[in-house]
């Protein structure tokens, strides 16, 4: 498992970024005060009477039959309009992506109603009596003369259902990154169009999102009592199965950490930052506000590379930075930040803390995520800090324990963590493998460092050298499931102590083949990347499949072991049926039964995906397909993959073109036979 429960869900939460097209600015010339967007309570202003007025963008149309739009404003700046009157809006959901996925999504989360058009989609339509459209870019259409006044009451009544108000502060921060949106297209991409339509009055409370700036996204998703679901996600002006164009990548972090405590730390970050093209004014990021609401994190200071200060901007888990100049495409600017507060996640017992999977430092999307690292950490003993990569210094200062490592190779998901560990490391010619166990807890550290040597000895013979000098195998207290970031595998306790109590017995079945499994991530996710959720079967399945090609040439297990895998794919993947594709596993919502929703993903992404795999090599043989495999990373190195690489090297190693085969089974949601051909 590459990625954490938490990484998985916090996705989610940048989905208000898709919508409508033709509509008001923000004007680019206007200075962009954040503070006014964010924190001043919108304000009715100009009203407009509208009759037979449609706005169609995108794959989205607001029939408006009669009513107003009333401008609202925070400030002096313009947000967008308040809409009351009689509505219809209809959404196309076009891309074969999500079809299936689609159609569940409709049918098990709201009392809509999913149609087939001609050509191929679906539609969806419901009534519209109130409406927030959050608007940038270029102008509405005409609109008659401004008559009358808005309805103040209803105004607010919407604007607390979509964004409840806090006890401290005018807004409640999570609604932040819809203004934060808007100015980012307004000063980086003002002809772009972006709109969040925020609807109610029908049978479901509906948001509407398209957003036509690189990489220009849409989306439908429904409003109800436990949150947002999203039901629909779909491109504008690329296609899902590219490699996404970001309008910039982080290129270097340099990490300078001191933890105060099991929760509180204080952090300066200098960041690398290489623009894809010009004329950038405002950088976007992810930035964590707190881990629960207690635990505040607070950004001091950026600063250019210069040191000049920058104005910055910094709710609802996004940060926004405005440059001192515009940038210039390819000519990287360094950002300083400067940050602290309870940053840090510590277990239960407070034995381990840990800065994971989610956006303790200032960073962008995942497919904008191409860095080296120089970190150096330090913390209070009896912790002593972990990090992943070359260690370059490590001991006591000021009576902290302090870890400084470097990674010369472009990665995402740079962690740290610390704990009262114990640390056995067993080297192999350049490779060491290090085990941390809790000090109550350290039996078996030999035999797993040496099964990792071992299973890292066929991983080279297949799919080339280990990535990294390192690999850290890191106990959690927990089950079942283990995670790998670079140079990185945690691991539940009961690959420690099969003893220890009964639900260790109990999930250990199986431990060395999900070992096997995170150790195939450092190829299948870290040499060979993923750029957005469409490309992470290519993490999970290739690893589901090499880990069974590593117990296939274990001692001891062999072709019945491997065969009973892949019975277990096929029944599992059998089990999803239709509610979606692998390609799509992470389009999947079931708000009723989350369980039941992440489970289907697994079904899609892990058995799915790894029976693919499995008919693949029934289709080509067992010789080419191992061919297959070793060019992959070969060629990748260290970059995004997309479906033209795994494309081409298919046709350059088999002759054949396997586009309808992917169309089929990856894309779309049919089911392979796991058949050789005669």
């Amino acid at each position: 498992m590459l990625f954490a429960e938490v990484s998985y869900l916090m996705r989610f939460f940048t989905l208000l970024l898709t919508l409508l097209t033709g509509w008001l600015s923000l004007h680019a010339e206007q200075p962009l005060v954040f503070s006014r967007m964010v924190s001043l309570p919108p304000k009715l202003a100009k009203c407009f009477p509208v009759q037979g007025f449609p706005i169609a963008v995108g794959r989205g149309i607001l029939d408006i039959s009669s009513g107003q739009l009333t401008e609202f404003k925070s400030g002096d700046q313009l947000l967008g309009y308040h809409f009351t009157g009689r509505a219809s809006f209809t959404y196309l959901s076009e891309e074969p992506l999500e079809a299936a996925s689609f159609a569940f999504n409709i049918r098990n989360n709201t009392p809509l109603h999913a149609e087939p058009v001609p050509g191929g989609g679906l539609v969806v339509k419901d009534s519209v009596k109130e409406a927030l459209l959050w608007v940038a870019g270029r102008p509405l259409p005409a609109l008659p003369e401004a008559n009358g006044s808005g309805d103040e009451e209803a105004f607010q009544r919407l604007l607390n259902l979509f964004h409840p108000t806090s006890k401290t502060s005018t807004l409640n921060p999570a609604w932040a990154s819809v203004p934060q949106t808007m100015a980012l297209v307004a000063a980086n991409d003002p002809e772009a169009v972006s709109l969040i339509a925020e609807m109610s009055g029908g049978k479901q409370d509906l948001i509407f999102s398209h957003l036509a700036a690189s990489p220009g996204q849409e989306g439908l998703s429904v409003k109800t009592v436990s949150g947002l679901v999203q039901l629909s996600e779909q491109t504008v002006g690329w296609s899902a199965r590219q490699v996404p164009t970001y309008p910039f990548i982080l290129s270097h972090l340099d990490i300078d950490l001191t933890a105060l405590s099991e929760r509180s730390a204080k952090l300066k970050v200098m960041e690398t930052i290489t623009p894809t093209r010009d004329g950038l004014t405002l950088i976007g990021l992810d930035l964590v506000n707190a881990l629960d609401l207690e635990r505040p994190v607070r950004l001091k200071s950026v600063r250019f590379e210069d040191g000049t200060p920058l104005r910055f901007h910094h709710g609802g888990g996004r940060l926004l930075v405005e440059l001192p100049k515009p940038t210039q495409a390819f000519h990287p600017m360094n950002l300083a930040f400067d940050i602290e507060g309870d940053l840090i996640w510590e277990e239960r017992n407070a034995s381990r803390w840990q800065l994971g999977l989610w956006p303790w430092f200032p960073q962008p999307e995942m497919g904008a995520q191409c860095y080296t690292v120089h970190a150096i950490a330090r913390v209070r003993r009896p912790h002593i800090p972990i990090m992943p990569g070359t260690w370059v210094k490590r001991g006591e200062e000021g009576g902290l324990a302090i870890l400084e490592t470097r990674i010369d190779r472009p990665i995402q998901f740079f962690v740290v963590d610390a704990g009262r560990f114990d640390m056995q490391e067993i080297q192999q010619g350049p490779r060491t493998v290090r085990v941390w166990t809790y000090h109550t807890e350290t039996r078996n550290t030999d035999r797993l460092a040496r099964l990792s040597h071992k299973i890292i000895d066929y991983y080279e013979s297949v799919l080339g050298p280990f990535p990294f000098q390192a690999l850290n195998m890191i106990q959690v207290q927990d089950y079942g499931f283990g995670q790998a970031p670079p140079g990185t595998m945690y691991i539940t306790r009961e690959a420690f102590n099969v003893l220890s109590d009964d639900i260790a017995r109990m999930v250990a079945r199986g431990i060395n083949d999900r070992i096997a499994h995170e150790i195939a991530h450092q190829w299948w996710g870290h040499v060979v990347k993923m750029a957005t959720p469409e490309d992470q079967w290519v993490t999970e399945a290739f690893a589901e499949f090499s880990s069974a090609l590593a117990m296939l040439n274990s001692k001891g297990k062999g072709r019945t072991y491997f065969m009973e895998k892949v019975k277990g794919w096929e029944q599992e993947a059998k089990e999803a049926g239709q509610a979606g594709s692998i390609a799509g596993a992470n389009r999947v919502r079931l708000a009723s039964a989350q369980n039941r929703e992440y489970g289907i993903r697994n079904q899609l992404l892990y058995d799915k995906g790894a029976y693919f795999l499995y008919d693949l090599q029934q289709k080509i043989g067992e010789e080419l397909f191992l061919k297959f495999l070793a060019n992959i990373p070969a060629n990748i190195q260290w970059r995004y993959v997309s479906e033209q690489n795994l494309l081409d090297l298919l046709k350059a190693i088999t002759g054949k073109d396997f586009t309808s085969h992917f169309d089929r089974y990856l894309w779309g949601s049919e089911m392979p036979d796991g058949r050789a051909v005669p």
